[in-house]
């Protein structure tokens, strides 16, 4: 018997005590213990709530456990879709969907519409993360000591709740999130309360979030690691020539309007461009 639980059948007594007007010297106050956080007095109950822990036989200890293991589930999928959904380029999704493979357009057109709310997502993925990770601790201290459930809680957290999902979800981010799309839909429209003024805030003050484009050198630079000689894709003639028809008509326009001999720079270089085209 604990000194919490001795204490708790002290109070009852005095309690009872008091109800009944009785004389703490000559009267008696009868108690039955039920069992090791439970004591009834006068056929009154009352429960040790914070002095115990559920033992492993009883059925609120394994709901408890099953708590903190969907807790831990739930903070690793928002982790890890927050790293995969975050990393995907709206204008990546559009070049899938209109020139990527069967299986890359059915997961962009699954994915776009989600991603264009880029801030309303972040906010709801990260309000269920953290209120999973919060809620974590509370249910671990029912079933163990204070400090066996800090460090049960920041290692699952840690492992099956951060590490383990990022890393895969930020090497198939495209197929996780578009597996995941409706769950994500139901999961907006639960914290759309609370998510959709944070987001709109957000778009206030860092505006919306919108496709990634590039500038004229770093779409070469684009072409250069798509080549043969990066391991990609096109032949080096292929990228010779699109960086070429680039060159040629960066140089034109440069000098429009400037006269060569009694002509405009802009009909060269259309004659120009015809040889070009006739070439290839």
């Amino acid at each position: 018997m604990t000194r919490t639980f001795l204490l708790l059948c002290i109070i009852a007594c005095l309690e009872i005590a008091f109800a009944h007007g009785l004389s703490l010297q000559n009267d008696t106050v009868n108690c039955l213990v039920i069992n090791d956080h439970e004591v009834e007095c006068s056929g009154k109950r009352f429960l040790d709530e914070g002095g115990g822990k559920l033992s492993y036989k009883s059925s609120a200890f394994w709901i408890n456990v099953s708590v903190c293991l969907g807790l831990v589930l739930i903070a690793g999928l928002m982790s890890g879709l927050t790293i995969g959904l975050m990393s995907l380029d709206l204008m990546t999704l559009e070049i899938m969907k209109n020139g990527g493979n069967e299986k890359s357009k059915k997961y962009a057109e699954k994915i776009i519409p989600i991603v264009k709310n880029h801030h309303l997502v972040l906010v709801t993925l990260l309000l269920c993360n953290a209120a999973a990770n919060e809620a974590l601790p509370i249910f671990l201290d029912k079933i163990t000591s204070p400090v066996i459930a800090i460090i049960v809680s920041v290692s699952a957290i840690l492992l099956f709740g951060e590490i383990i999902p990022q890393a895969l979800c930020s090497r198939y981010a495209l197929a996780i999130s578009a597996h995941m799309a409706i769950f994500l839909k139901i999961l907006i429209g639960l914290c759309f309360i609370v998510a959709w003024p944070i987001s709109k805030l957000l778009d206030l003050i860092l505006g919306t979030h919108g496709p990634n484009r590039f500038e004229r050198k770093e779409l070469k630079e684009l072409i250069h690691f798509h080549s043969e000689a990066q391991k990609g894709y096109l032949s080096m003639d292929e990228t010779t020539v699109i960086k070429g028809v680039s060159d040629s008509w960066f140089v034109g326009r440069a000098f429009v309007g400037t006269r060569l001999d009694g002509k405009n720079c802009s009909e060269l270089h259309d004659s120009f461009g015809k040889l070009i085209y006739a070439r290839i």
